[in-house]
């Protein structure tokens, strides 16, 4: 069920990074500052979906097939916004698994917000919001020559928007991700 009007979105569901990819795009980050382009101020994420409540969102995301990494297929502004900067990570695999975990929300009647729907979805992590015009250039190439690839990827987390706390609800660990021979260490975190 993806609805946007009259409901309250309280929390969003989102892919989260193994620590050494977390790292590497938190010294991007400081890179954009460095040259003036002020990043936003929380934990790497990419957000999948903002839903109305979270009741059975934890043994849909242990349902879905986990993937271990992602590549970035290119970076700059977001679509469908006017300042915002980031990576744009895609693949077959992360489709599915987005697509699924839309499937099984609304098998769960639990409502999702419209921008995150299958049909309108661009996967992106931000970097950077405000961003002026003229600085937009410089933040791609910052972002095109720092960048990890692929981001890999160490489980689901739930954000509270709220209280501001994020919960791993599932892991991917290595050896349930088909094909990944990468160690994806997958921690308990906050969004700072």
């Amino acid at each position: 069920m993806t609805v946007a009007d009259d409901v309250a979105f309280t929390h969003a569901i989102s892919l989260q990074f193994e620590e050494e990819t977390t790292h590497r795009l938190l010294t991007a980050r400081k890179a954009l500052r460095a040259n003036g382009i002020e990043p936003v101020d929380d934990r790497p994420h990419m957000t999948l979906a903002y839903v109305d409540r979270i009741e059975g969102v934890e043994q849909i995301a242990q349902q879905l097939t986990p993937i271990g990494s992602v590549a970035v297929a290119s970076c700059g502004l977001v679509p469908n916004s006017a300042d915002v900067i980031g990576l744009h990570p895609d693949s077959p695999q992360l489709r599915t698994l987005h697509r699924r975990l839309h499937d099984q929300l609304a098998a769960y009647g639990i409502a999702s917000f419209d921008y995150c729907s299958p049909r309108q979805w661009f996967p992106h992590v931000t970097m950077a919001m405000h961003v002026p015009p003229e600085q937009r250039d410089c933040g791609r190439e910052v972002l095109r020559r720092l960048s990890p690839t692929p981001l890999r990827v160490s489980g689901i987390g739930v954000y509270e928007m709220a209280s501001g706390r994020s919960t791993t609800v599932a892991f991917f660990e290595p050896e349930r991700v088909s094909g990944d021979r990468g160690s994806a260490t997958a921690q308990r975190s906050d969004r700072a």
